[in-house]
Protein backbone atom coordinates (compact mmCIF):
# COMPACT_ATOMS: atom_id res chain seq x y z
CA UNK A 1 0.00 0.00 0.00
CA UNK A 2 1.15 3.62 -0.52
CA UNK A 3 2.93 5.46 2.23
CA UNK A 4 0.60 6.68 4.93
CA UNK A 5 0.28 10.46 5.32
CA UNK A 6 2.41 10.22 8.47
CA UNK A 7 5.12 8.19 6.72
CA UNK A 8 4.93 10.37 3.63
CA UNK A 9 5.36 13.57 5.60
CA UNK A 10 8.33 12.08 7.46
CA UNK A 11 10.23 11.41 4.22
CA UNK A 12 10.35 15.04 3.09
CA UNK A 13 11.80 16.53 6.31
CA UNK A 14 14.32 13.71 6.53
CA UNK A 15 15.51 14.32 2.96
CA UNK A 16 15.35 18.11 3.14
CA UNK A 17 17.30 18.38 6.39
CA UNK A 18 20.53 17.44 4.60
CA UNK A 19 22.05 19.99 2.19
CA UNK A 20 24.87 17.67 1.18
CA UNK A 21 24.11 15.77 -2.03
CA UNK A 22 25.80 12.63 -0.74
CA UNK A 23 23.72 12.74 2.42
CA UNK A 24 20.50 13.20 0.43
CA UNK A 25 21.34 10.19 -1.73
CA UNK A 26 22.08 8.01 1.29
CA UNK A 27 18.74 8.96 2.86
CA UNK A 28 17.00 8.37 -0.47
CA UNK A 29 18.45 4.86 -0.66
CA UNK A 30 17.32 4.08 2.88
CA UNK A 31 13.76 5.30 2.25
CA UNK A 32 13.60 3.45 -1.09
CA UNK A 33 14.61 0.20 0.61
CA UNK A 34 12.06 0.72 3.39
CA UNK A 35 9.30 1.52 0.88
CA UNK A 36 9.91 -1.49 -1.37
CA UNK A 37 11.50 -4.15 0.82
CA UNK A 38 14.46 -4.31 -1.59
CA UNK A 39 17.39 -6.50 -0.60
CA UNK A 40 19.90 -4.21 -2.35
CA UNK A 41 19.86 -0.60 -3.52
CA UNK A 42 22.32 1.11 -5.84
CA UNK A 43 22.53 4.79 -6.80
CA UNK A 44 24.18 6.00 -9.99
CA UNK A 45 24.80 9.73 -10.41
CA UNK A 46 24.46 10.51 -14.12
CA UNK A 47 26.64 13.03 -15.93
CA UNK A 48 25.44 15.45 -18.60
CA UNK A 49 25.69 12.77 -21.28
CA UNK A 50 23.73 10.23 -19.22
CA UNK A 51 26.74 8.13 -18.26
CA UNK A 52 26.82 6.78 -14.71
CA UNK A 53 29.51 7.55 -12.17
CA UNK A 54 30.82 4.74 -9.93
CA UNK A 55 27.73 3.41 -8.08
CA UNK A 56 26.99 4.04 -4.42
CA UNK A 57 25.62 1.08 -2.47
CA UNK A 58 23.81 1.02 0.84
CA UNK A 59 25.21 -2.37 1.83
CA UNK A 60 28.77 -3.61 2.18
CA UNK A 61 28.05 -6.66 0.05
CA UNK A 62 28.66 -6.58 -3.68
CA UNK A 63 25.73 -6.11 -6.03
CA UNK A 64 24.01 -9.51 -6.04
CA UNK A 65 24.27 -11.66 -9.12
CA UNK A 66 21.05 -12.41 -10.99
CA UNK A 67 19.27 -15.40 -9.49
CA UNK A 68 15.84 -16.95 -9.53
CA UNK A 69 13.24 -15.36 -7.31
CA UNK A 70 14.67 -11.82 -7.52
CA UNK A 71 14.22 -9.00 -10.03
CA UNK A 72 16.32 -5.92 -10.75
CA UNK A 73 14.45 -2.71 -11.48
CA UNK A 74 15.39 0.96 -11.75
CA UNK A 75 13.89 4.43 -11.82
CA UNK A 76 15.44 7.78 -12.82
CA UNK A 77 15.21 10.96 -10.76
CA UNK A 78 14.62 13.82 -13.21
CA UNK A 79 15.92 17.18 -11.98
CA UNK A 80 15.31 20.28 -14.12
CA UNK A 81 14.37 18.21 -17.14
CA UNK A 82 17.40 15.90 -17.03
CA UNK A 83 17.89 12.44 -15.57
CA UNK A 84 20.26 13.16 -12.69
CA UNK A 85 20.26 9.97 -10.59
CA UNK A 86 19.37 6.36 -11.37
CA UNK A 87 17.96 4.35 -8.47
CA UNK A 88 18.47 0.61 -8.97
CA UNK A 89 16.87 -2.01 -6.70
CA UNK A 90 16.86 -5.79 -6.34
CA UNK A 91 13.48 -6.94 -5.03
CA UNK A 92 12.00 -10.36 -4.29
CA UNK A 93 9.59 -11.86 -6.79
CA UNK A 94 8.80 -10.68 -10.29
CA UNK A 95 9.19 -6.98 -9.56
CA UNK A 96 7.41 -4.24 -7.68
CA UNK A 97 3.69 -4.59 -7.22
CA UNK A 98 1.36 -1.65 -7.61
CA UNK A 99 1.52 -0.60 -3.96
CA UNK A 100 5.34 -0.81 -3.79
CA UNK A 101 5.62 1.16 -7.03
CA UNK A 102 3.36 3.85 -5.59
CA UNK A 103 5.39 4.03 -2.38
CA UNK A 104 8.63 4.26 -4.36
CA UNK A 105 7.07 6.96 -6.55
CA UNK A 106 6.25 9.00 -3.45
CA UNK A 107 9.83 8.72 -2.20
CA UNK A 108 11.29 9.69 -5.58
CA UNK A 109 8.87 12.60 -5.97
CA UNK A 110 9.91 14.03 -2.60
CA UNK A 111 13.60 13.36 -3.23
CA UNK A 112 13.73 15.53 -6.36
CA UNK A 113 13.33 18.95 -4.63
CA UNK A 114 15.70 17.83 -1.86
CA UNK A 115 18.33 16.91 -4.46
CA UNK A 116 17.73 20.19 -6.31
CA UNK A 117 18.19 22.15 -3.07
CA UNK A 118 21.40 20.27 -2.24
CA UNK A 119 22.85 21.05 -5.65
CA UNK A 120 21.80 24.70 -5.41
CA UNK A 121 23.49 24.87 -2.01
CA UNK A 122 26.66 23.35 -3.47
CA UNK A 123 26.58 25.89 -6.32
CA UNK A 124 26.24 28.73 -3.81
CA UNK A 125 29.19 27.45 -1.82
CA UNK A 126 31.29 27.18 -4.98
CA UNK A 127 30.35 30.72 -5.97
CA UNK A 128 31.33 31.97 -2.52
CA UNK A 129 34.67 30.15 -2.79
CA UNK A 130 35.26 31.60 -6.25
CA UNK A 131 34.39 35.10 -5.01
CA UNK A 132 36.76 34.72 -2.06
CA UNK A 133 39.57 33.73 -4.43
CA UNK A 134 38.71 36.72 -6.59
CA UNK A 135 38.87 39.08 -3.61
CA UNK A 136 42.28 37.66 -2.65
CA UNK A 137 43.39 38.20 -6.24
CA UNK A 138 42.23 41.82 -6.19
CA UNK A 139 44.08 42.42 -2.92
CA UNK A 140 47.11 40.68 -4.39
CA UNK A 141 47.19 43.11 -7.31
CA UNK A 142 47.26 46.02 -4.89
CA UNK A 143 50.09 44.39 -2.92
CA UNK A 144 52.35 43.91 -5.92
CA UNK A 145 51.36 40.42 -7.09
CA UNK A 146 51.74 40.10 -10.86
CA UNK A 147 48.76 39.84 -13.19
CA UNK A 148 49.89 36.36 -14.28
CA UNK A 149 49.76 35.12 -10.69
CA UNK A 150 46.30 36.51 -9.95
CA UNK A 151 44.94 35.19 -13.26
CA UNK A 152 46.39 31.79 -12.39
CA UNK A 153 44.64 31.93 -9.00
CA UNK A 154 41.36 32.75 -10.74
CA UNK A 155 41.54 30.06 -13.43
CA UNK A 156 42.52 27.42 -10.85
CA UNK A 157 39.51 28.34 -8.71
CA UNK A 158 37.27 28.41 -11.79
CA UNK A 159 38.33 24.92 -12.86
CA UNK A 160 37.59 23.60 -9.39
CA UNK A 161 34.20 25.34 -9.22
CA UNK A 162 33.13 24.27 -12.71
CA UNK A 163 34.56 20.77 -12.53
CA UNK A 164 36.23 21.46 -15.88
CA UNK A 165 39.22 19.75 -17.47
CA UNK A 166 40.87 23.08 -18.21
CA UNK A 167 40.38 26.84 -17.91
CA UNK A 168 42.48 29.56 -19.54
CA UNK A 169 42.29 33.16 -20.70
CA UNK A 170 42.71 33.85 -24.43
CA UNK A 171 44.33 37.09 -25.55
CA UNK A 172 43.79 37.27 -29.33
CA UNK A 173 45.94 39.30 -31.68
CA UNK A 174 44.17 41.33 -34.41
CA UNK A 175 45.61 38.89 -36.96
CA UNK A 176 43.70 36.04 -35.31
CA UNK A 177 46.65 34.63 -33.37
CA UNK A 178 45.65 33.59 -29.88
CA UNK A 179 47.82 33.63 -26.81
CA UNK A 180 46.71 31.25 -24.06
CA UNK A 181 47.60 32.57 -20.61
CA UNK A 182 47.10 31.39 -17.03
CA UNK A 183 46.00 27.93 -18.18
CA UNK A 184 45.00 25.58 -15.36
CA UNK A 185 44.73 22.02 -16.68
CA UNK A 186 43.64 18.87 -14.88
CA UNK A 187 46.43 16.33 -14.26
CA UNK A 188 46.87 14.00 -17.20
CA UNK A 189 45.02 16.27 -19.64
CA UNK A 190 47.81 18.66 -20.70
CA UNK A 191 48.91 16.74 -23.80
CA UNK A 192 45.31 16.19 -24.91
CA UNK A 193 44.47 19.87 -24.56
CA UNK A 194 47.56 20.97 -26.48
CA UNK A 195 46.83 18.69 -29.41
CA UNK A 196 43.10 19.40 -29.32
CA UNK A 197 43.57 23.16 -29.12
CA UNK A 198 46.04 23.17 -32.01
CA UNK A 199 43.57 21.28 -34.24
CA UNK A 200 40.59 23.40 -33.19
CA UNK A 201 42.37 26.75 -33.61
CA UNK A 202 40.56 27.88 -36.81
CA UNK A 203 37.13 27.31 -35.27
CA UNK A 204 38.10 28.99 -32.00
CA UNK A 205 39.48 31.94 -33.98
CA UNK A 206 36.08 32.30 -35.63
CA UNK A 207 34.23 32.06 -32.31
CA UNK A 208 36.30 34.81 -30.71
CA UNK A 209 36.07 37.01 -33.80
CA UNK A 210 32.26 36.80 -33.82
CA UNK A 211 32.07 37.66 -30.12
CA UNK A 212 29.53 36.63 -27.52
CA UNK A 213 29.38 33.40 -25.54
CA UNK A 214 29.76 30.17 -27.48
CA UNK A 215 29.14 26.62 -26.27
CA UNK A 216 30.27 24.10 -28.88
CA UNK A 217 31.11 20.43 -29.32
CA UNK A 218 34.65 20.03 -30.64
CA UNK A 219 35.49 16.42 -31.52
CA UNK A 220 33.72 14.96 -28.50
CA UNK A 221 34.86 17.63 -26.04
CA UNK A 222 32.78 20.55 -24.80
CA UNK A 223 34.40 23.96 -25.21
CA UNK A 224 32.95 27.21 -23.92
CA UNK A 225 34.31 30.54 -25.14
CA UNK A 226 32.95 33.38 -22.99
CA UNK A 227 33.82 37.02 -23.79
CA UNK A 228 35.78 38.99 -21.22
CA UNK A 229 35.04 42.70 -21.41
CA UNK A 230 33.44 44.52 -24.31
CA UNK A 231 32.88 42.35 -27.38
CA UNK A 232 34.85 43.32 -30.51
CA UNK A 233 37.08 45.73 -28.57
CA UNK A 234 39.95 43.68 -27.12
CA UNK A 235 38.22 40.33 -27.75
CA UNK A 236 39.70 38.58 -24.76
CA UNK A 237 37.90 35.39 -23.87
CA UNK A 238 37.59 32.83 -21.12
CA UNK A 239 38.16 29.30 -22.42
CA UNK A 240 36.52 26.47 -20.45
CA UNK A 241 37.14 22.92 -21.63
CA UNK A 242 35.36 19.70 -20.62
CA UNK A 243 37.03 16.55 -21.93
CA UNK A 244 34.83 13.69 -23.17
CA UNK A 245 31.57 15.60 -22.84
CA UNK A 246 29.09 16.41 -25.59
CA UNK A 247 26.15 17.81 -23.58
CA UNK A 248 25.87 21.63 -23.51
CA UNK A 249 26.01 23.65 -20.30
CA UNK A 250 22.84 24.11 -18.31
CA UNK A 251 21.75 27.47 -16.90
CA UNK A 252 23.49 26.81 -13.58
CA UNK A 253 26.85 26.08 -15.20
CA UNK A 254 26.53 28.98 -17.64
CA UNK A 255 25.89 31.34 -14.73
CA UNK A 256 29.12 30.14 -13.10
CA UNK A 257 31.07 30.68 -16.34
CA UNK A 258 29.63 34.20 -16.70
CA UNK A 259 30.60 35.00 -13.10
CA UNK A 260 34.19 33.89 -13.67
CA UNK A 261 34.38 35.89 -16.92
CA UNK A 262 33.18 39.01 -15.09
CA UNK A 263 35.80 38.48 -12.38
CA UNK A 264 38.56 38.11 -14.96
CA UNK A 265 37.42 41.33 -16.62
CA UNK A 266 37.54 43.22 -13.32
CA UNK A 267 41.01 41.84 -12.61
CA UNK A 268 42.25 42.99 -16.01
CA UNK A 269 40.72 46.44 -15.60
CA UNK A 270 42.25 46.87 -12.15
CA UNK A 271 45.59 45.50 -13.31
CA UNK A 272 45.66 47.92 -16.23
CA UNK A 273 44.86 50.86 -13.96
CA UNK A 274 47.56 49.88 -11.46
CA UNK A 275 50.07 49.23 -14.23
CA UNK A 276 49.36 52.57 -15.90
CA UNK A 277 49.80 54.30 -12.55
CA UNK A 278 53.09 52.50 -11.93
CA UNK A 279 54.32 53.27 -15.44
CA UNK A 280 53.38 56.91 -15.02
CA UNK A 281 55.29 57.14 -11.73
CA UNK A 282 58.34 55.34 -13.14
CA UNK A 283 58.27 57.38 -16.35
CA UNK A 284 58.14 60.65 -14.42
CA UNK A 285 61.04 59.55 -12.22
CA UNK A 286 63.11 58.40 -15.19
CA UNK A 287 62.40 61.61 -17.05
CA UNK A 288 63.54 63.58 -13.99
CA UNK A 289 66.74 61.55 -13.75
CA UNK A 290 67.34 61.92 -17.50
CA UNK A 291 66.85 65.70 -17.25
CA UNK A 292 69.25 65.93 -14.32
CA UNK A 293 71.83 63.86 -16.16
CA UNK A 294 71.53 66.01 -19.27
CA UNK A 295 71.11 69.44 -17.71
CA UNK A 296 73.45 69.06 -14.73
CA UNK A 297 75.85 66.13 -14.99
CA UNK A 298 76.69 66.37 -18.70
CA UNK A 299 76.98 70.16 -18.54
CA UNK A 300 79.38 69.97 -15.60
CA UNK A 301 81.49 67.32 -17.33
CA UNK A 302 81.50 69.44 -20.50
CA UNK A 303 82.52 72.53 -18.53
CA UNK A 304 85.30 70.61 -16.80
CA UNK A 305 86.55 69.43 -20.18
CA UNK A 306 86.62 73.00 -21.53
CA UNK A 307 88.60 74.18 -18.50
CA UNK A 308 91.14 71.40 -18.94
CA UNK A 309 91.46 72.15 -22.66
CA UNK A 310 92.13 75.79 -21.78
CA UNK A 311 94.97 74.69 -19.50
CA UNK A 312 96.60 72.74 -22.35
CA UNK A 313 96.86 75.94 -24.39
CA UNK A 314 98.98 77.61 -21.72
CA UNK A 315 102.65 77.20 -20.82
CA UNK A 316 102.63 73.61 -19.49
CA UNK A 317 105.05 70.74 -19.59
CA UNK A 318 104.58 68.47 -22.62
CA UNK A 319 104.05 65.36 -20.49
CA UNK A 320 101.43 67.19 -18.43
CA UNK A 321 99.76 68.36 -21.66
CA UNK A 322 99.47 64.73 -22.78
CA UNK A 323 97.97 63.75 -19.44
CA UNK A 324 95.43 66.57 -19.61
CA UNK A 325 94.51 65.62 -23.18
CA UNK A 326 93.95 62.04 -22.02
CA UNK A 327 91.69 63.27 -19.23
CA UNK A 328 89.63 65.25 -21.75
CA UNK A 329 89.26 62.09 -23.83
CA UNK A 330 88.08 60.18 -20.76
CA UNK A 331 85.55 62.90 -20.02
CA UNK A 332 84.22 62.65 -23.59
CA UNK A 333 83.78 58.89 -23.14
CA UNK A 334 82.03 59.51 -19.84
CA UNK A 335 79.57 61.86 -21.54
CA UNK A 336 78.89 59.19 -24.17
CA UNK A 337 78.15 56.73 -21.38
CA UNK A 338 75.81 59.17 -19.69
CA UNK A 339 73.99 59.82 -22.97
CA UNK A 340 73.64 56.05 -23.43
CA UNK A 341 72.18 55.80 -19.91
CA UNK A 342 69.70 58.56 -20.75
CA UNK A 343 68.64 56.61 -23.85
CA UNK A 344 68.22 53.40 -21.83
CA UNK A 345 66.09 55.22 -19.26
CA UNK A 346 63.58 56.15 -21.95
CA UNK A 347 63.90 53.15 -24.31
CA UNK A 348 63.48 50.47 -21.64
CA UNK A 349 59.91 51.68 -21.01
CA UNK A 350 59.03 50.37 -24.49
CA UNK A 351 60.32 46.81 -23.98
CA UNK A 352 57.44 44.29 -24.29
CA UNK A 353 58.85 40.78 -24.85
CA UNK A 354 55.46 39.05 -24.64
CA UNK A 355 53.77 41.36 -27.13
CA UNK A 356 56.80 41.29 -29.43
CA UNK A 357 56.78 37.47 -29.65
CA UNK A 358 53.00 37.41 -30.24
CA UNK A 359 53.29 40.01 -33.00
CA UNK A 360 56.17 38.06 -34.53
CA UNK A 361 53.99 34.95 -34.59
CA UNK A 362 51.24 36.93 -36.31
CA UNK A 363 53.76 38.11 -38.89
CA UNK A 364 54.86 34.54 -39.66
CA UNK A 365 51.27 33.23 -39.69
CA UNK A 366 50.94 34.57 -43.23
CA UNK A 367 54.13 32.77 -44.27
CA UNK A 368 53.36 29.49 -42.49
CA UNK A 369 49.77 29.31 -43.70
CA UNK A 370 48.45 28.84 -40.16
CA UNK A 371 48.52 30.75 -36.88
CA UNK A 372 51.07 29.48 -34.34
CA UNK A 373 49.87 28.85 -30.81
CA UNK A 374 51.65 31.16 -28.34
CA UNK A 375 51.46 30.33 -24.62
CA UNK A 376 53.17 32.51 -22.01
CA UNK A 377 53.70 32.29 -18.28
CA UNK A 378 55.45 34.68 -15.91
CA UNK A 379 56.34 38.36 -15.63
CA UNK A 380 58.15 39.77 -18.68
CA UNK A 381 57.81 43.45 -17.85
CA UNK A 382 61.19 43.63 -16.08
CA UNK A 383 63.28 41.79 -18.68
CA UNK A 384 66.22 44.05 -19.53
CA UNK A 385 66.57 45.50 -23.06
CA UNK A 386 69.63 43.40 -24.00
CA UNK A 387 67.99 40.09 -23.05
CA UNK A 388 64.73 41.13 -24.74
CA UNK A 389 66.61 41.94 -27.96
CA UNK A 390 68.33 38.52 -27.96
CA UNK A 391 64.98 36.85 -27.22
CA UNK A 392 63.23 38.54 -30.14
CA UNK A 393 66.08 37.76 -32.54
CA UNK A 394 66.02 34.12 -31.44
CA UNK A 395 62.25 33.86 -31.86
CA UNK A 396 62.53 35.32 -35.36
CA UNK A 397 65.22 32.79 -36.31
CA UNK A 398 63.19 29.85 -34.96
CA UNK A 399 60.02 30.97 -36.77
CA UNK A 400 62.08 31.35 -39.93
CA UNK A 401 63.43 27.79 -39.56
CA UNK A 402 59.91 26.38 -39.26
CA UNK A 403 58.76 28.36 -42.30
CA UNK A 404 61.74 27.37 -44.48
CA UNK A 405 62.47 23.80 -43.47
CA UNK A 406 59.80 22.12 -41.32
CA UNK A 407 56.84 21.71 -43.72
CA UNK A 408 54.72 21.80 -40.55
CA UNK A 409 50.97 22.12 -40.01
CA UNK A 410 51.26 23.07 -36.33
CA UNK A 411 53.66 25.26 -34.38
CA UNK A 412 53.53 25.98 -30.66
CA UNK A 413 55.59 28.60 -28.80
CA UNK A 414 56.00 28.50 -25.02
CA UNK A 415 57.51 31.63 -23.46
CA UNK A 416 58.06 31.14 -19.73
CA UNK A 417 59.82 33.12 -17.03
CA UNK A 418 60.14 31.08 -13.85
CA UNK A 419 62.68 30.43 -11.08
CA UNK A 420 65.24 32.86 -12.47
CA UNK A 421 65.12 31.51 -16.04
CA UNK A 422 63.65 32.82 -19.28
CA UNK A 423 62.72 29.98 -21.64
CA UNK A 424 61.59 30.10 -25.25
CA UNK A 425 60.51 26.70 -26.60
CA UNK A 426 59.26 26.17 -30.14
CA UNK A 427 57.59 22.89 -31.15
CA UNK A 428 56.42 21.87 -34.63
CA UNK A 429 55.00 18.72 -36.23
CA UNK A 430 57.06 18.96 -39.41
CA UNK A 431 59.46 16.51 -41.00
CA UNK A 432 62.02 16.88 -38.24
CA UNK A 433 65.51 18.32 -38.16
CA UNK A 434 68.75 16.63 -39.17
CA UNK A 435 70.67 16.91 -35.91
CA UNK A 436 74.01 16.42 -37.70
CA UNK A 437 73.49 19.04 -40.42
CA UNK A 438 75.24 22.39 -39.85
CA UNK A 439 72.86 25.34 -39.51
CA UNK A 440 74.35 28.81 -39.13
CA UNK A 441 71.05 30.32 -37.95
CA UNK A 442 70.69 27.92 -35.04
CA UNK A 443 74.35 28.38 -34.20
CA UNK A 444 73.74 32.11 -33.92
CA UNK A 445 70.88 31.52 -31.48
CA UNK A 446 73.14 29.19 -29.50
CA UNK A 447 75.79 31.90 -29.30
CA UNK A 448 73.17 34.39 -28.10
CA UNK A 449 72.21 32.00 -25.31
CA UNK A 450 75.85 31.37 -24.35
CA UNK A 451 76.51 35.11 -24.31
CA UNK A 452 73.79 35.46 -21.65
CA UNK A 453 74.94 32.39 -19.71
CA UNK A 454 72.25 30.08 -21.10
CA UNK A 455 71.88 27.20 -23.54
CA UNK A 456 70.14 25.97 -26.69
CA UNK A 457 68.90 22.39 -27.09
CA UNK A 458 67.49 20.76 -30.23
CA UNK A 459 65.54 17.49 -30.10
CA UNK A 460 63.24 15.42 -32.26
CA UNK A 461 59.53 15.32 -31.48
CA UNK A 462 57.63 12.06 -31.70
CA UNK A 463 56.09 11.01 -33.99
CA UNK A 464 57.33 13.89 -36.13
CA UNK A 465 58.69 17.38 -35.77
CA UNK A 466 61.27 19.27 -33.74
CA UNK A 467 61.52 20.85 -30.29
CA UNK A 468 64.01 23.70 -29.83
CA UNK A 469 64.55 25.18 -26.36
CA UNK A 470 66.39 28.47 -25.78
CA UNK A 471 67.02 29.12 -22.08
CA UNK A 472 68.84 31.99 -20.37
CA UNK A 473 69.10 33.16 -16.76
CA UNK A 474 67.38 36.38 -15.67
CA UNK A 475 67.86 38.10 -12.35
CA UNK A 476 65.32 39.79 -10.11
CA UNK A 477 65.56 42.93 -12.26
CA UNK A 478 65.23 41.04 -15.53
CA UNK A 479 68.89 40.96 -16.57
CA UNK A 480 71.37 38.08 -16.63
CA UNK A 481 72.19 36.59 -13.26
CA UNK A 482 75.54 37.57 -11.82
CA UNK A 483 77.78 34.53 -11.24
CA UNK A 484 77.88 33.57 -7.61
CA UNK A 485 81.03 34.53 -5.72
CA UNK A 486 83.05 31.51 -4.53
CA UNK A 487 82.79 30.92 -0.81
CA UNK A 488 85.87 31.68 1.23
CA UNK A 489 87.46 28.68 2.87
Amino acid sequence: MPLTPEASTSVMPDLACDLDEGGVLQRLAAHARAATGACAVRLEVLDRDGAASPPRRTAAAEWPAARAGFTETSVDLVVDGRAAVRLCLVVPGDGLDEDASARLGDVVQQAVPALRNARAHADSRRLVECTQVFMRAVRGLGEGTSLEEVLQMTTAAARSVLGASGVAVLFPHPSGLHEMRAADIAPGQVARLREHFAVARPRLDDLVAVGGARDVDLSGDRVIVAPVGEVNVERRSLLVWFAHRSAPLDEREQALVDTVAEQVELLLVRSRALREREISIVREERERIARDLHDVVIQRIFAAGLQIKALTRGQVDESLRDQLTGIVGDLDKTMEGVRSAIFDLTYSMCIKPREDVVELGAEYARILGFAPLVCTEGDFETVDPATAAHLLATARELFSNVARHAEASMCRVDLVRCDGWLTLEMTDDGRGIDLDAPRSGLENTRLRALLLGGSLTVARREPSGTVITWRVPVGARGGPEEPAEPEQA
